[in-house]
């Protein structure tokens, strides 16, 4: 028996078990992608009424809700995608992030699997530093891929 798609989910039917799409495993400070295909009931990709809407679950606990993915522009129809970028709202273990929308009366859904492992930095990688001296300390003020600027208190070699 080979893989087949079941539904308008990214559910695949491998030797007898229905499971998720598995997107990565990956630390605090990175993104997570979701990309989606809607589709209509008889699997043809079409532009929903409104956006997809995405959220992410870890466990019984929702992280994130109601975020609008955004089309992704080019010749593929009904074509969706959203980075997150995983920040201090994620803790580590297991995430499901869950798809839906509706097209022509249709309503789909897709999940997706994630796993937030230990390590990494909730504020994102350091892409700059700019040394700071007053006359009671020395700072450090350093911005993050993500957009975050932070303070850093005594500064050594």
């Amino acid at each position: 028996m080979g893989n087949q798609c079941i539904g308008a989910g990214r559910y695949v039917f491998i030797l007898g078990v229905l499971a998720l799409q598995y997107l990565s495993r990956t630390q605090l400070g990175r993104e997570a992608s979701f990309a989606i295909t809607t589709v209509d009931a008889t699997n043809i990709p079409g532009w929903p009424t409104a956006a997809p809407i995405l959220e992410v679950w870890a466990g019984t606990t929702l992280v994130l809700s109601n975020l609008k993915m955004p089309k992704v522009d080019g010749a593929v129809t009904g074509l969706f995608r959203l980075n997150v970028f995983l920040d201090d709202r994620f803790s580590a273990g297991e995430h499901l992030g869950i798809v839906r929308w509706s097209l022509n009366s249709f309503l789909g859904v897709e999940e997706y699997k994630f796993d937030v492992v230990a390590g990494g930095d909730g504020r994102g990688a350091i892409v700059s530093l700019f040394h700071h001296e007053m006359p009671q300390e020395r700072f450090l003020v350093a911005q993050s891929d993500a957009g975050k600027l932070f303070r850093l208190k005594r500064p050594s070699i």
